[in-house]
């Protein structure tokens, strides 16, 4: 009985995680219990035909609307505002900037400089002093003078009879005489005045502290594609900004300044610049607007499809559901008797775990370590604690203290798993091996060693692989290479609304024009049944895939595969292939094209003022109209 209750006990619920959270079904699917309702759930279990008929279209919709292209053009427009922004900052400063009082300070600098000049030449003259007022004689004797400061002599300095500071000789009363005159050339009336016109100068220059290389990086992102205003306009704000670095350098040099226009052409720009502002912050209005319509419509879609999802997988669950509340009102009566084999189940077990350490663990244990080699898989513990007559395992880390789960990431769990699996597989006689996209989670630098692991393998028994990563598949039929008779590839894909189409093929193709034709006749024919912002999203959508047709005839057609994505070599033997006598027609056609698809989609910028302005369907019908044509012409027999 132990073992029944066991049996029909659920340690976990086995139903929950097909069930989204958000859905209305989670909450009822995780209270699974002997007090179920299963009426309520016969209810929500009930799909209408036309519902299910709704779900490749919400699909779509869905699919168009996720699209980042309000959110793209969104910020592109408040990267431009924040640029204006720091222009009319920097700008205000230059305009702000009293060339006249400047002038004065200027002037009066120039002044004490010929007053200091005339007293010095005239108190030092006729001395025979090798480099006198040149600027190195200068520098020392101001050097002279900080010296004394630092030895704090300089009020008792020069006296007569007294060492000198320097060169601790006697000093005359001629020295004396000279060293008075130093001192007084650093600290007289005349140097205190200029030493003030010079300190004014430089506040002016505080006043004046921009950073033009950063104005000029701003403007060079206004001229690019994205510019928010005319070039007329961002001509003068260029030629406003050289005229404010001049302005800066010249006074960092203290020289004259002459600009007359200054405040007039400061209101010029600054009125430029408040327009823009203007402008682009309407812009961004109506932006915002689209990105909240459009994620108002995805959420709507989201939680309908969600529902009908949630409704479809409980329909097909329902018999498991009823059956497994069956069973938990069964369990409630049965742990009633279940005390009177509690004797019985110990003597089992310990039978059970004499067997299994015997017969099974140790085995296990080094197939499960050879494994864990091979794949380069971190250290773990095995354990076999065996109760209630059942064989069990557990995997320990950091001496056997911890579960793999509290230490080791999902990769490494997962890597784990599949060596326990691998082990287990080896110990039961040859029979086919299923793996479901064994990489998941995986770190790629272990990819090889999963991909030989699965190699070696097929040689003993037949493995069949699901994935849906190319690089993992690609991998596993390089392997192949040589020897193609012993691998099969199949591809699982899409035919317009049919879905899981399975033919035969030789190598994955993330992308054909046959599919994508498909998907953008289906965007289409979307596009036409719907209006305002979701028929924009559907729009933009089929210009994504058409950028993504483009390349893909590039590649296949144009080229003949001389070079494809997911192939590790150039296919020199197929460039005679190529069409040249058409070739020119064929890239006249199409990249323009190219190019308009690209200024329709997300990832590529665009001019400011074109950010509101988006393609209409009968400009898709178009332009797919045109692209199929070119392609026609390219690979049409003669």
């Amino acid at each position: 009985m132990r073992n029944e209750i066991t049996s029909k006990t659920q340690t976990a619920n086995p139903f929950l995680a097909q069930f989204d959270r958000q859905s209305r079904i989670y909450p009822l699917v995780d209270s699974l219990g002997a007090a179920t309702d299963l009426g309520q759930l016969n209810e929500l279990a009930v799909v209408t035909d036309a519902e299910r008929r709704d779900i490749e279209t919400l699909k779509t919709e869905i699919d168009a609307l996720r699209t980042t292209n309000p959110v793209a053009q969104l910020k592109l427009a408040e990267t431009g505002n924040q640029h204006l922004d720091a222009l009319k900052k920097a700008y205000s400063v230059v305009g702000r900037f009293d060339i006249a009082a400047y002038g004065e300070r200027l002037a009066s600098l120039r002044k004490a400089e010929r007053e200091y000049e005339s007293a010095t030449q005239e108190s030092f003259a006729g001395l025979p002093i090798p480099g006198l007022l040149q600027d190195e004689w200068r520098e020392f004797i101001r050097a002279g003078e900080e010296y004394l400061r630092a030895l704090d002599e300089e009020e008792a300095y020069p006296e007569a009879g007294k060492e000198c500071l320097y060169c601790r000789q006697p000093l005359s009363p001629e020295a004396v005489a000279l060293l008075r005159k130093y001192r007084d050339f650093c600290n007289n009336d005349l140097r205190t005045g200029l030493d003030g016109a010079i300190r004014e100068l430089d506040s002016f220059l505080r006043g004046i502290n921009v950073d033009f290389s950063d104005v000029e990086r701003r403007l060079g992102e206004l001229a690019g594609e994205g510019s928010a205003v005319s070039k007329e306009n961002l001509a003068t704000l260029q030629a406003f900004a050289v005229a404010g670095k001049n302005l800066r350098d010249a006074v960092a040099a203290r020289e004259p300044v002459d600009w007359n226009a200054q405040t007039s052409e400061t209101a010029v720009v600054n009125t430029l610049l408040d327009d823009a502002h203007a402008q682009n912050t309407s812009l961004i209005t109506g932006l915002t607007e689209r990105r909240d319509k459009r994620e108002e419509a995805l959420r709507e879609r989201q939680t309908k499809l969600l529902d009908i999802e949630s409704r479809i997988k409980l329909a097909a669950l329902l018999p498991q559901i009823t059956t497994a509340v069956d069973q938990a009102k069964w369990v409630d009566k049965a742990r009633i008797q279940q005390r009177k084999f509690q004797a019985l189940l110990r003597s089992l077990t310990e039978t059970s775990k004499l067997a299994s350490e015997q017969l099974l663990n140790k085995d296990f244990e080094r197939h499960f370590n050879d494994e864990c080699k091979v794949l380069r898989a971190p250290a773990v513990t095995l354990q076999f604690p065996g109760r209630q007559g059942q064989v069990t395992r557990k995997k320990a880390v950091a001496g056997g203290e911890h579960r793999p789960s509290d230490v080791l990431s999902e990769g490494e769990q997962k890597v784990i798993a599949l060596a326990d699996f691998l082990a287990e597989a080896s110990l039961k006689p040859p029979a086919p091996v299923i793996f479901d996209d064994p990489i998941n989670s995986l770190d790629y630098r272990r990819m090889a060693e999963v991909v030989n692991r699965i190699v070696s393998l097929s040689e003993t028994r037949q493995v069949i692989v699901f994935t849906h990563n190319i690089w993992f598949t690609t991998e596993l039929l390089a392997r192949f290479e040589k020897r193609p008779q012993d691998c099969s590839y199949f591809d699982v894909a899409r035919d317009g609304t049919k879905i899981g189409i399975v033919s035969k093929g030789t190598h994955p193709r993330s992308d054909t024009f046959s599919n994508l034709r498909g998907r953008i006749n289906t965007l289409v024919q979307s596009a036409e049944n719907q209006a305002g912002e979701v028929q924009s999203a559907l729009i933009e959508k089929a210009y994504e895939l058409l950028r993504n047709i483009c390349e893909v005839i590039v590649e296949q057609e144009l080229l003949q595969g001389v070079t494809q994505r997911h192939q590790p070599n150039v296919m020199m033997t197929r460039l005679p292939n190529i069409n040249f006598a058409r070739l020119e027609a064929a890239v006249t056609a199409i990249n323009p094209l190219f190019e308009d698809c690209c200024r329709y989609i997300g990832s590529h910028s665009q001019p400011m003022e074109t950010l509101n302005v988006r393609p209409t369907l009968d400009t898709l019908k178009a332009d797919w109209k045109k692209l199929q044509e070119a392609r026609d012409a390219y690979i049409k027999k003669t």
